[in-house]
C-alpha cells in the first residue's frame, strides 16, 4: 500500500495507525520507514525489545533510545510492559523511588573528586561504560561485552588503577551499579 496507495476508509484496525501516518511513510532498500526511524514488523519486535532491555536501563531510558531508530504501534505500552514485568528492574525500583531525592551536585573542588558512571549502548554488539569526570569534564570511555557488576567492577579497577580512587562515585543506580558485590568492592578499594 505504501508503494502503490492506500484504499479510502480503510477499515483494518490492525492498520489504522499505519493509514492515520500514510503520507510519512515509506520504503527504502526494503525497509518500512516512518520518517528516518524503522518500523519493525510484529516478529521482530520481541527480539528488538529484549535487546533494549539487556541492560535494564529502566522505562524512560528504554524509550529515548529505541524512539529515534524505531517504532511501531504501541511500542510506549510495550517498553512499559517489559520493564514493569522485569523482577531485576522491579527489585531496584522500590529502592530507587524510596531511598533517592534529587538535589543539585555542587561543583567539585578538584579532579577526579566525583566521578559519573553509566553504560552506553549496545552499539554493534558492544556495551560502553563511561566514566565523566565532574570537574575536568574528563571521560573514559571503556568497551564491554556485558554490564555485569563483575565486569564493571574489573574495568573500574582498572581505571582507578591508573587515575586514582574518586571520592564520591556517582551511577543511575542500574543493575550493575546497585549489586551488593559492587558496593563491597568499591568499599574495599577506598
Amino acid at each position: 500500500m505504501i508503494l502503490e496507495s492506500w484504499p479510502e476508509g480503510l477499515k483494518s484496525e490492525d492498520l489504522q495507525p499505519y493509514y492515520q501516518k500514510r503520507k510519512e511513510l515509506s520504503v527504502l532498500d526494503g525497509c518500512f520507514l516512518w520518517g528516518s526511524r524503522v518500523v519493525i514488523p510484529p516478529q521482530g519486535r520481541e527480539r528488538v525489545t529484549e535487546e533494549l532491555h539487556a541492560t535494564h536501563p529502566g522505562i524512560v531510558k528504554m524509550k529515548s533510545l529505541a524512539s529515534s531508530y524505531q517504532c511501531w504501534p504501541a511500542i510506549d505500552k510495550d517498553r512499559e510492559c517489559t520493564v514493569n514485568t522485569c523482577l531485576e528492574c522491579q527489585s531496584v525500583r522500590s529502592f530507587q523511588v524510596n531511598q533517592h531525592q534529587v538535589h543539585p551536585w555542587e561543583f567539585p573542588s578538584k579532579a577526579w573528586f566525583r566521578l559519573h558512571i553509566d553504560y552506553a549502548g549496545p552499539y554493534e554488539g558492544k556495551m560502553f561504560l563511561v566514566v565523566k569526570d565532574a570537574y575536568s569534564k574528563w571521560m573514559e570511555v571503556i568497551p564491554t561485552t556485558v554490564c555485569s557488576e563483575r565486569v564493571t567492577i574489573n574495568k573500574l579497577r582498572g581505571l582507578f588503577s591508573i587515575h586514582g580512587l574518586p571520592h564520591v562515585l556517582v551511577s543511575d543506580n542500574a543493575p550493575a551499579f546497585m549489586s551488593m558485590s559492587f558496593k563491597i568492592s568499591f568499599l574495599k578499594m577506598v
